[in-house]
C-alpha cells in the first residue's frame, strides 16, 4: 500500500478504472480505495495531456463518486502550477456542482491560481453567472 501512497499515476490510474467501473454500479471498488487509504492527486500529467479524474464520464454522472472524490481526494490544497487548485480548475470547466462541493472544504475562495486568477474572476470571464453566484455567497 505504502508504494500506492508514494507513486501518484499508478494511484490515479487505479482510481481512474475504478470510477469507469462506477458505471456499471461497481462504486464500492471507488469506496474501497478511499478506506484503503489510497491518496491520489487530482489530475495528472501524461506527456503533454492533462487528465483529471473529474473528467471521466461516470465523475460526472454519479452523484454518488462524485461526492466520494471531493470528499476523500480532491486534496484543497492541492495547487497545480498550470491550473491552480481544484476549485480555479471547477470554475473553468464549468462544473458548478464540483465548486458547491469544494466551497466548504478550502480555507478561502478567493486565494489565486499561480496566474494571480482567482476562482471568481475565472467564472466571470468565462459568463459562468451560476458559478459566480456560489463564489459570492461563499465570501469572494
Amino acid at each position: 500500500m505504502m508504494f500506492l501512497r508514494t507513486c501518484s499515476i499508478h494511484a490515479f490510474n487505479l482510481y481512474r478504472l475504478a470510477i469507469q467501473f462506477g458505471a456499471s454500479g461497481h462504486v464500492g471498488l471507488v469506496e474501497r480505495l478511499v478506506q484503503a487509504g489510497v491518496e491520489c492527486p487530482p489530475c495528472v500529467v501524461e506527456g503533454a495531456k492533462v487528465m483529471a479524474l473529474i473528467d471521466f464520464p461516470v465523475a460526472k454522472t454519479d452523484a454518488r463518486i462524485l461526492k466520494l472524490m471531493v470528499e476523500h481526494i480532491f486534496d484543497p490544497l492541492f495547487q497545480n502550477r498550470k491550473f491552480g487548485n481544484v476549485l480555479h480548475w471547477a470554475c473553468a470547466m464549468g462544473r458548478s456542482d464540483v465548486v458547491e462541493l469544494m466551497i466548504p472544504r478550502v480555507s478561502d475562495v478567493n486565494i489565486p491560481s499561480p496566474q494571480g486568477a482567482t476562482a471568481l474572476g475565472i467564472a466571470a470571464n468565462m459568463n459562468l453567472m451560476p458559478i459566480a453566484r456560489l463564489l459570492l455567497d461563499a465570501g469572494a
